[in-house]
């Protein structure tokens, strides 16, 4: 899986392919992330952006990740 990630002073940035077992996989992440450090994803700040994605996928990875759908309009 390749994914390209930035990071800023409290900001995150995650990319990768619009696809539901890839996001479940970086969602498992977060979670591990969090159990092991300790801190937690605010979800309410959180937003998934996506371009080229079925709308039946689309609402898939809505429901694998909480996010709130993002618009660059």
């Amino acid at each position: 899986m390749k994914l390209v990630i930035l990071c800023f002073a409290d900001d995150l940035m995650i990319f990768s392919k619009g696809h539901a077992p890839t996001i479940q996989i970086i969602m498992e992440a977060l979670q591990q992330f969090s159990t092991t450090i300790g801190l937690s994803v605010n979800i309410q700040k959180f937003e998934v952006y996506m371009a080229g994605i079925n709308e039946e996928t689309q609402q898939k990875i809505i429901q694998l990740t909480s996010f709130s759908l993002g618009s660059l309009l």
